[in-house]
């Protein structure tokens, strides 16, 4: 059973940023997203130190969460993270934005920055929210933001 919802954020103006980044990705790494996101669903408590597969975000990217992942290629790990907003007490996450993280930078360079400015306009309940779907490809319902 679903503890969790998922959402994907669509900015005024057209578009869906996490969604633009799954469906760029090959195979595995959308596999390895949707088993993480999978895994979320059914997990009671994201404050857990154990869960390796979910983080917050501090300092200047207050406010953002992390869906964490990887995928092993030629032996060495490629860190992926799905940021979002994490509401807690609503048992919701509201994906924004998707990159590959590799040290301190991420791919694309802007990856973080952008999220911030897309939490911005998710606060100021600019654009919509879809319900996240297993197929990315399709797009849920639209609705207003809360």
């Amino acid at each position: 059973m679903r503890i969790w919802q998922f959402f994907d954020y669509y900015p005024d103006g057209g578009g869906c940023p996490i969604t633009d980044w799954y469906n760029a990705q090959d195979v595995e790494i959308r596999a390895k997203f949707d088993a993480a996101v999978a895994d979320l669903e059914i997990t009671e408590n994201w404050d857990d130190p154990e869960l390796k597969s979910f983080g917050v975000l501090s300092r200047k990217h207050a406010g953002l969460a992390q869906v964490k992942f990887y995928v092993i290629r030629r032996g060495k790990k490629r860190h992926h993270r799905a940021i979002g907003r994490w509401r807690r007490d609503a048992r919701e996450f509201i994906f924004l934005i998707g990159f590959q993280k590799s040290g301190r930078t991420t791919i694309p360079p802007n990856a973080l920055t952008e999220a911030v400015r897309l939490l911005g306009e998710l606060e100021l309940q600019r654009g919509e929210i879809h319900e996240h779907n297993d197929d990315m490809a399709e797009a849920g319902e639209g609705q207003t933001l809360p």
